[in-house]
């Protein structure tokens, strides 16, 4: 892990996180919510990762159920193309797990002090000509509330870029120290739970942060930090990794046979 790197705001509004290089990443995270992880993979890794996920979208109509979700709102489904998100790449090709991991492993135990597995992942390839559409504000812990799902016991959020992505390419957006503030009421945008969560609630433009990210590079946050992501107004179809980490609520021996089983059985 190359350590901390400060983007500049992408947008009006945004206010940047300015800390000292070589501050200690955890309490960035714990204050902030969220922190950089700049060179969280190597340029080769991200690209050899974005040309096996490039493989899976170009067949996305062939992928096992359960896999694909659409989380375009309503409102621009008809007839147009969909936001597609692949769900559990790593049981699809189980050998990017073997990839990540060194840097996965590494990089979770900075912010939450212990060795902490991937429990699960999602790509979200944003296309171009969705200018009205967003990502919508929530908060990752709120799903446990919507599928009543076992939450992990301690738990966080890599979101890695596969290309160059900022502002104006719908990059990640934060409210900063949100997480320190309540759980917000959540629904499913289109009232399934394959179509993606939001909240209602009201957010201040001028408490946003939106990131600046350069291919192989992360941000880590917070399961309770209010976050989206903006349109993307590019030319280019904007490429990412979300991947989840953090003790599960399981033996530790029960975890890596169902890891192991998933990744055996589920080609």
């Amino acid at each position: 892990m190359a350590g901390l790197k400060t983007g500049p705001a992408g947008e009006a509004g945004t206010r940047p996180i300015a800390e000292p290089v070589g501050r200690d990443l955890k309490s960035l995270y714990q204050r902030e919510g969220f922190a950089f992880v700049a060179g969280f993979v190597d340029t080769t890794t991200a690209t050899l990762i974005r040309q096996t996920i490039d493989g899976l979208y170009e067949r996305i109509q062939d992928l096992p159920p359960g896999h694909v979700d659409d989380l375009a709102p309503e409102s621009a489904r008809a007839g147009r193309p969909g936001i597609p998100a692949i769900r559990n790449i790593l049981r699809l090709d189980p050998e990017l797990r073997h990839i990540l991991e060194p840097a996965t492993l590494g990089a979770a135990r900075s912010f939450l002090g212990k060795t902490a597995p991937i429990l699960w992942d999602v790509a979200v390839y944003m296309p171009v000509g969705l200018p009205e559409v967003e990502s919508p504000w929530h908060q990752d812990a709120a799903v446990y509330g919507l599928t009543g799902k076992r939450e992990p016991k301690s738990y966080g959020y890599f979101w890695m870029a596969l290309e160059d992505v900022d502002a104006s390419g719908g990059a990640i957006r934060f409210v900063p120290g949100s997480h320190l503030g309540p759980k917000l009421p959540h629904h499913w945008r289109r009232g399934d739970e394959n179509s993606g969560m939001e909240t209602s609630a009201a957010i201040d433009p001028a408490t946003v942060y939106t990131s600046s990210l350069r291919a192989g590079d992360a941000t880590f946050h917070h399961p309770c930090l209010v976050y989206g992501a903006g349109p993307n107004l590019s030319d280019l179809c904007r490429k990412a990794w979300v991947l989840g980490v953090g003790a599960p609520n399981l033996p530790p021996w029960l975890h890596r046979l169902r890891v192991a089983f998933q990744g055996r059985f589920s080609r």
